[in-house]
């Protein structure tokens, strides 16, 4: 049985860049530098066209290392999408956005399970709102949070989606993630809005 299509409406703010999805299922040969050069060649090519010709080779070489290392994280965890948004072409990425699968492939979760793997709190969780909710993709448990890092400094805030698509046995699990510092009502309308666009199709 083949996977189901997943799709996303992207965010209208310029900057948003899909990042190469995990490799398909199959055997493979050859030196693990050799298996990434696919991904190292998409992330040489995209910032070189994004920083422009006249970039310094180094800066070009820099970026070119955060694309592949941020797509290279998003694929050894699995995601089914991953997108990044950088508001400065160069820059660390404002914020993180994916969607994944959780649960096994004989029985769809329940929304109950679901809350308690995706609304935990502990010491270092600040406002955490949780509730359920419809997306057109199927009934969901919504989890805002803001959450301080081990040392108390860089801290997040996440709006995450755990969906149950009444066509899959796993749920489907959008998370999208930025710094607190940046933090604005725009971002979690953008969450909100591009986890109800969330399509899955047979």
């Amino acid at each position: 049985m083949t996977d189901p299509t997943l799709s996303i409406t992207t965010p209208q703010e310029p900057g948003w860049l899909k990042l190469p999805a995990r490799p398909a299922k199959r055997k493979l040969f050859g030196s693990k530098r050799g298996l990434e050069k696919p991904l190292t060649d998409w992330a040489d090519a995209h910032a070189r066209d994004a920083l422009g010709p006249d970039a310094a080779a180094e800066v070009v070489s820099a970026y070119a290392g955060l694309l592949a290392s941020l797509a290279r994280s998003s694929q050894e965890r699995g995601d089914r999408l991953a997108f990044a948004w950088f508001s400065e072409p160069g820059g660390l990425p404002a914020a993180q956005m994916s969607v994944s699968t959780f649960g096994s492939s004989q029985e769809p979760p329940a929304l109950d399970s679901l809350e308690e793997k995706f609304a935990w709190k502990d010491g270092q969780t600040g406002p955490l709102e949780v509730e359920r909710t419809e997306l057109p993709s199927g009934p969901a448990v919504r989890v805002r949070r803001e959450q301080a890092g081990d040392d108390g400094d860089d801290a997040t805030v996440s709006v995450t989606y755990a969906v149950l698509p009444p066509s899959m046995k796993e749920a489907l699990v959008f998370t999208m993630l930025w710094d607190r510092s940046d933090d604005a009502p725009s971002l979690t309308e953008t969450a909100d809005a591009t986890a109800c666009s969330l399509r899955v199709t047979a």
